[in-house]
């Protein structure tokens, strides 16, 4: 039935058994239909509209009639005929996940073939799927760059094989080298040449080898022996080489050669026993008057010579003392 009123303007009824309302088409085709008691609109063809479109549903349902996926297209103009595009996944990708639109401020969505600088983003494991795939990759940061490694292991590897890796564990930074008997090799740039400062050898059970010199300051001690039983260092007035346990050995690696302390006009003051196991030359001997020269048997002193010496022993003042 059709029906006006002033409020209500043209009103179409009916009590159809599918249909309240059906309009059709000159070839009697169902162009709009509304089913019985239901407020739902069917529009068999495209639906065009003038103006803004208000769908308080809070849903809108795109499916197509030809097999295709959905799409939402969105033109630029009204009398333009390029749009982009917005399509839903195939029927076999079985896709039921839900896309929500980022809070914040004005943006704009990103793809994954389109250049865009992210600023303020975090990517996690799953995003990135645990790799960044490039040929060269340049870490450009204006400020300062932190890892931060939950696992407490920073990894290195060469076209996949495992190189060395950067341990915290326990708060302590170990640097270590997974390749059996390969070095550790610090370098730096001294004016255009490449210096190995310091190579750890693995293959000698990481030897320190040092391309210069080993510095120290007043005082600092070098130490030797795991209880420290040998130290070398100096006071800025004398040095020292001071032996905490067993004897200090001046030795050469093989026989037949000469061990020389001091300098050609300088003297050697011994403050303490003096011990000699074999054969001393001396040019002169000067001792305190309490000092003891005991069992000295020389092939020359003095320029004498025969089976006989005389060993003349002066004190600091010069009085002949024997």
């Amino acid at each position: 039935a059709m029906g006006y009123t002033a409020a209500e303007g043209l009103i179409l009824t009916g009590q159809g058994s599918t249909n309240d309302v059906t309009i059709k088409n000159d070839a009697d085709a169902a162009v709009i239909q509304i089913p019985t008691g239901g407020t739902d609109v069917t529009i068999a063809g495209d639906l065009e509209v003038g103006d803004d479109l208000t769908v308080q549903g809070g849903q809108i349902d795109l499916r197509s009639n030809s097999g295709a996926v959905g799409k939402l297209l969105f033109y630029c103009e009204v009398g333009n005929n390029h749009a982009q595009t917005l399509q839903s996944q195939p029927h076999s990708a079985s896709a039921s996940n839900v896309l929500t639109l980022p809070t914040g401020g004005n943006s704009t969505l990103v793809s994954r073939v389109s250049t865009d600088t992210l600023a303020n983003k975090t990517l996690d494991s799953d995003v990135i799927a645990s790799k960044i795939n490039a040929t060269d990759l340049t870490v450009d940061a204006s400020g300062d760059i932190t890892l931060d490694a939950g696992g407490a292991e920073i990894n290195f590897k060469d076209d996949g094989t495992a190189i060395g890796h950067i341990s915290m564990a326990s708060q302590n930074i170990t640097l270590k080298s997974i390749v059996d008997q390969k070095d550790i090799i610090l370098q730096g740039i001294d004016g255009t040449a490449t210096v190995n400062a310091l190579t750890m050898d693995m293959s000698d059970s990481g030897t320190g080898i040092f391309s210069h010199d080993i510095k120290l300051p007043d005082n600092g001690v070098a130490h030797f022996g795991a209880g420290s039983d040998i130290q070398i260092y100096s006071d800025d007035s004398d040095g020292y080489i001071k032996q905490g346990k067993g004897a200090l050995r001046i030795a050469t690696a093989s026989s037949g050669v000469a061990v020389k302390i001091g300098h050609t006009t300088s003297e050697t003051t011994i403050m303490d026993n003096f011990t000699v196991v074999g054969t001393a030359n001396f040019g002169a001997i000067t001792t305190s008057s309490t000092s003891v020269v005991t069992n000295l048997n020389a092939d020359k002193l003095d320029g004498q010579t025969g089976s006989h010496y005389r060993i003349n022993v002066y004190n600091s003042g010069g009085s002949l003392l024997n």
